[in-house]
């Protein structure tokens, strides 16, 4: 794949954070609030559907494709026109939010998501005997269209004047929920399991891995349930709910000591975590994904039901830990081993947008810094977002809290800024990868 692709992602993830910091820093400029609601909009679709979405086709294509696939017109056609499109709709809901053009954006993204899926599912090995890396990535393509109903049933509710329904706002959970859960989630897990592969698993991780996928990839249906607790479900839905959520702990749980046996092995740091910073990025990974799975199991125990949906700041709080502290550190975490050389290279150019010099020496010594600044800002942020929900829970508001998210979200972005230097160009060209055969 031509190297400069990486610029994309990396691009749309400093954008993103970008736009971040100026909506937390809107409380101060009140004459910019009324573009709130566009921004919003415009920062939410770049995230999921630019950063997300363009790094994900980037680690896929490159750990589980031919050299001569990776070549393929049709793949430098589709990239071509879904990043056109990612402009256009960060663009278009920049300055009208919900309108037209952000609509035909969104539509034509997802169509190219389909032609995407169909191609490359095509590619991969079939049989009985394909490993769990090859399992995931089937499972995330899956999630990745299944998603997409959520978008269509917006239409037809907004068309149908259903807006206000309740049915709506579930829609939009489910959207997300397949988004995250599903395809971020299950493509990063593939990324992960084609790594350890390459090594060589033994019997009993195998038997952990196929354990992990099938309990996960079978009750995401179902751990939807969890998103719409707030809907006041029957009482048998709410149980099918809490079965849900402490199936996805168990998978989890599975993975989670898998990677465990793995790094110490040492497998887990000669594959995936061997340059300087590429640690601390797995450990908030990780962290956060442990988290995440604690939190929607106690959203489940209807006692704490009213502090997880009722609580804007824990709303955000979750959504942030998920995007920003799982699958954002995941994902630089896994180009960051691309670059060092274990399924693909990355070539840095470091500053050069800056105008500064390349330096390998100065890229190398991004990723630590870049990493500290990251983690330190995302946990200060997830902490003042849940201690918020609590203590307006509790009636206490937190003093100076726009302030104080506004320093957070600063530190992440100059964490991010410094991370994306030592990534900023890709050199994939060549068959860098072993893949898997049928």
């Amino acid at each position: 794949m031509p190297r400069h692709w990486i610029r994309y992602p990396l691009l749309y993830l400093l954008v993103t954070a970008v736009t971040g910091l100026i909506i937390r820093s809107m409380f101060l400029i009140p004459s910019w609030q009324g573009a709130y609601s566009s921004l919003l909009h415009a920062h939410s679709h770049l995230a999921l559907l630019g950063w997300a979405y363009s790094a994900l086709l980037l680690l896929l294509c490159s750990r589980f494709l031919t050299a001569a696939d990776q070549q393929s017109r049709f793949l430098k056609l589709n990239w071509a026109a879904t990043q056109l499109t990612v402009i256009g709709m960060f663009a278009a809901f920049s300055l009208q939010g919900y309108g037209l053009f952000s609509i035909a954006f969104s539509t034509l993204h997802i169509l190219l998501s389909y032609s995407f899926t169909a191609w490359f599912w095509r590619r991969l090995p079939r049989g009985p005997a394909v490993p769990v890396s090859v399992r995931c990535v089937k499972a995330a393509l899956f999630y990745l269209v299944f998603s997409s109903v959520g978008p269509w049933s917006l239409a037809i509710m907004s068309a149908g004047g259903w807006k206000d329904s309740p049915w709506y706002d579930a829609a939009i959970y489910g959207y997300l929920h397949f988004q995250y859960n599903g395809w971020f989630t299950l493509a990063i897990f593939a990324c992960i399991y084609q790594a350890l592969e390459r090594h060589g698993l033994p019997q009993g991780q195998v038997v952990l891995g196929r354990l992990h996928y099938m309990l996960y990839s079978l009750t995401l249906i179902p751990a939807l349930l969890l998103s719409l607790l707030w809907m006041e479900l029957p009482v048998w839905l709410n149980a099918a709910a809490t079965a849900a959520a402490v199936c996805q702990f168990a998978a989890v749980t599975a993975f989670l000591v898998l990677l465990r046996d793995s790094c110490r092995e040492g497998t887990f740091r000669q594959q995936l975590a061997g340059i300087p910073g590429s640690m601390l990025l797995w450990r908030l990974a990780i962290l956060s994904l442990g988290i995440k799975m604690i939190m929607e199991l106690l959203s489940s125990v209807p006692a704490l039901e009213t502090l997880a949906f009722s609580t804007r700041s824990v709303i955000i709080g979750y959504l942030h830990l998920v995007l920003l502290g799982f699958v954002t550190a995941a994902l630089l975490a896994l180009l960051r081993s691309e670059r060092s050389g274990t399924t693909g290279r990355l070539q840095g150019v470091g500053l050069m947008w800056l105008g500064l010099f390349r330096s390998r020496l100065l890229r190398s010594e991004l990723m630590r810094p870049g990493s500290i600044l990251f983690a330190a800002g995302l946990t200060i942020h997830e902490l003042l977002l849940f201690a918020d929900g609590l203590c307006s829970y509790l009636g206490t508001p937190i003093p100076d809290l726009n302030a104080l998210l506004l320093g957070a979200s600063l530190a992440m972005l100059a964490g991010i800024s410094l991370i994306a230097a030592g990534l900023w160009d890709w050199d994939a060209a060549g068959d860098h990868t072993e893949k898997h055969s049928a």
